[in-house]
């Protein structure tokens, strides 16, 4: 039994790292063109870990949004993370009126099936967030106490903990 548990979990550790993540990316492209999002990486390294891609432009119904300096995507079945770095939102975007993103994560495990967590660091403060899936519900705090841009202060509502920002989807 022992040894029949032990093959199992190493085939299921050799098939995650041999894995190619290409075809994960190839995927996760498709899916969101259904929702008119397009985008394109300049430079795309598949590792044993992950994927990691340079110089990331988003396009929502052909609208240049933003560059994702580095994105680095992590696919393993129990905890899955995407780190994106250096977000620069393109002027074209209301809500771009200096806002920086300098890194966020967002990830996923099994253990906790109903939720995505996101969290990272702005030029307004530190963030975090949590996705309910089946709630279809979201929220995103900022440490931060007060916005000064005039477009985002709309959507933030102030509470104990900072400002926070609650969504459906």
């Amino acid at each position: 039994m022992k040894k029949a548990l032990l093959f199992f979990l190493l085939t299921i550790f050799w098939f995650l790292l041999l894995f190619p993540k290409a075809i994960i990316w190839d995927k996760f492209e498709s899916n969101l063109r259904r929702y008119h999002i397009a985008l394109n990486a300049e430079k795309i390294n598949e590792n044993y870990a992950g994927l990691k891609l340079e110089n990331l432009q988003v396009f929502y119904e052909k609208l240049d949004i933003g560059v994702i300096k580095k994105a680095e995507i992590r696919a393993w079945m129990i905890y899955n993370k995407i780190k994106l770095t250096a977000i620069t939102l393109s002027p074209n975007v209301p809500i771009s009126e200096k806002l920086t993103i300098k890194y966020m994560n967002i990830s996923y495990t099994i253990f906790k099936p109903k939720h995505i967590y996101i969290d990272g660091i702005s030029n307004y403060g530190g963030f975090k967030g949590d996705i309910s899936l089946f709630k279809r519900k979201g929220s995103i705090l900022l440490d931060t106490k007060s916005i000064k841009n005039s477009f985002l202060k709309e959507y933030f509502k102030k509470t104990k903990e900072g400002m926070k920002y609650e969504f459906d989807f």
